[in-house]
């Protein structure tokens, strides 16, 4: 249940993001409407270099502003799929032959249960033939010497079935932590990706705010002459190539966490 609920959060978690993504990535790079504006009145009044020139950045920011969406919301996606499959995987790697090693602890339990009245009246004979080699009794203690060494067989072979069972049980408890292991070690390639995704991270957040100052000097840019406009748009094209640059890094982490994954679970199918 607590599984089931974790998985369903994750699932809300990533619809939640993806519904803002679009708003977020809007917001890095769209100009003021007053902006827009201001800037088609430059373009429709500038020389045809400047005209051009305008036009060009213009396409180019709304070009680095959808693939900044697409990036945005494909991060997002790979993201939250990853981390619901890694909760799946290390429940799974977890219960790796757990039926198994569960079958045979049970067979050990069982075995034990059995074969201890046994034990028992084993260990009573043997007290009953030390009474009565004290009692100096010869006939009782042949008697009973012969009944313990019928008995000892059986002993003997009930012990030997507990420690193949016990065996068994090792043998296989060993298996699955081999299992267990290398499956581990497999996984353990996301983190130093995670090391460097946070990173990553990090450095998208402070390209966004240059971006946002950029945002702002274009918009006011657009207020004066066209080379201004187009000197200030250039600059904005500038570092949200870089932010579209660095969220593509992103992408290839999650990415690369993502194919870590895949080949965890090819080599679980395979256990």
């Amino acid at each position: 249940m607590l599984f089931q609920r974790m998985t369903a959060f994750l699932a809300t978690l990533t619809l939640a993001f993806a519904a803002l993504a679009p708003a977020v990535a809007a917001a890095s790079f769209e100009l003021s409407a007053t902006a827009k504006s201001n800037l088609a009145k430059l373009i429709a009044g500038a020389d045809k270099t400047q005209a051009s020139r305008l036009t060009k950045l213009n396409g180019d920011l709304q070009s680095l502003r959808k693939q900044d969406q697409s990036l945005d919301a494909k991060i997002k996606a790979i993201h939250y799929k990853n981390e619901e499959e890694l909760v799946v995987l290390r429940k799974q790697i977890k219960e790796i032959d757990a039926d198994k090693v569960n079958k045979l602890q049970q067979q050990v339990k069982q075995a034990k249960g059995r074969y201890q009245p046994l034990f028992d009246s084993y260990t009573a004979l043997n007290k009953q033939i030390a009474a009565a080699r004290r009692l100096n009794n010869k006939t009782l203690n042949a008697l009973l010497r012969t009944q313990a060494d019928a008995m000892k067989i059986a002993v003997q072979a009930a012990r030997q079935d507990i420690r193949n069972k016990e065996q068994s049980l090792k043998n296989a408890k060993d298996q699955a932590a081999k299992k267990k292991k290398k499956m581990n070690d497999t996984l353990a390639g996301v983190n130093p990706v995670k090391v460097q995704l946070k990173a990553q991270r990090s450095k998208v957040a402070s390209t966004k705010k240059l971006v946002a100052s950029a945002v702002k000097n274009a918009n006011q840019a657009t207020k004066g002459t066209a080379k201004n406009a187009a000197d200030s748009l250039s600059s904005l094209v500038a570092v949200s190539r870089q932010l579209v640059d660095q969220k593509q890094r992103n992408a290839d982490l999650e990415q690369k966490v993502s194919d870590i994954i895949a080949k965890a679970k090819t080599q679980l199918k395979a256990i």
